[in-house]
């Protein structure tokens, strides 16, 4: 899906978060918000594939829970690069996503 982005043995986050984005599942949602809190990304890549593949508003209403209860340099980084763009965000679940933050010690 990825082929210009994926190497061999490379695996990146934001690979990753892109790929689950782009299934749009419940589940996955809530997957983005633990890989990305427990995880270093790179901001700018991160808002490449953000533009390519259309999908803003859902990274933004995760990015906006991401802010307040992991505030990391990256999140804070991407959320200023999305908030350029003016779009609305898809709000997330957010008691869905901390009650999954606090599972697997994200937070």
């Amino acid at each position: 899906m990825f082929p210009m982005l994926l190497g061999p043995n490379t695996c990146m986050v934001q690979n990753i978060i892109w790929f689950v984005v782009l299934r749009e599942k419940a589940r996955g949602i809530n997957a983005i918000a633990v890989i990305l809190a427990k995880n270093n990304f790179k901001s700018n890549l991160l808002s490449f594939l953000r533009q390519k593949y259309q999908a803003t508003p859902r990274l933004l209403g995760i990015m906006k829970i991401l802010q307040h209860t992991n505030p990391k340099s990256e999140i804070q980084n991407t959320l200023k690069i999305l908030k350029v763009f003016n779009q609305k965000e898809l709000p997330a679940d957010e008691v869905s996503i901390k009650q999954n933050l606090e599972l697997y010690h994200a937070m």
